[in-house]
């Protein structure tokens, strides 16, 4: 597992212990089953030291002849299809299902400003993939990134 910090903001010298409603947050985005878990691995890493909550965003793509809030998929299907995901992991996770019509906004819609997101790719990720799209978006708006390859194993 290779990790790259792709935005790298000064960090506080100190910081006061957070209110529970306060708590920061790791958001890991599904982008596959190997490269989640590998962001997961990374994102409890993180997290482990900061306290930090960590939330799996998924984006699920709904049909145009679909009324977005009519997935094709029941969402509590799939909600637990990514905790059982997640708990491989050995990782408490929250599991934020976002129905959509486009990944990428699906994704940008599910995070708060300045959010901290740890993105799983394979090691050949392109800047023109999905994922590299994605990993400007979020720069671009201000998000920190971290960018997790995985190899082959899950």
């Amino acid at each position: 597992m290779t990790m790259i910090w792709l935005d790298q903001p000064a960090a506080p010298v100190c910081e006061s212990s957070p209110k529970e409603s306060e708590k920061l947050e790791v958001v890991v985005v599904y982008t596959g089953v190997k490269q989640t878990l590998a962001a997961l691995r990374a994102a409890a890493c993180f997290a482990r030291g900061l306290t930090a909550r960590i939330r799996l965003v998924v984006p699920q793509l709904v049909p145009f002849p679909a009324q977005l809030d009519e997935p094709p998929v029941r969402t509590d299907f799939v909600e637990q299809k990514f905790r059982t995901l997640a708990e491989q992991a050995a990782i408490e996770t929250n599991v934020d299902i976002r129905l959509c019509r486009d990944w990428e906004t699906g994704v940008l819609q599910g995070l708060k400003p300045g959010s901290r997101v740890v993105l799983g790719a394979r090691m050949r990720w392109w800047p023109g993939s999905r994922e590299g799209r994605l990993v400007r978006a979020l720069q671009k708006r201000g998000h920190q990134v971290l960018l997790v390859g995985s190899t082959g194993e899950a």
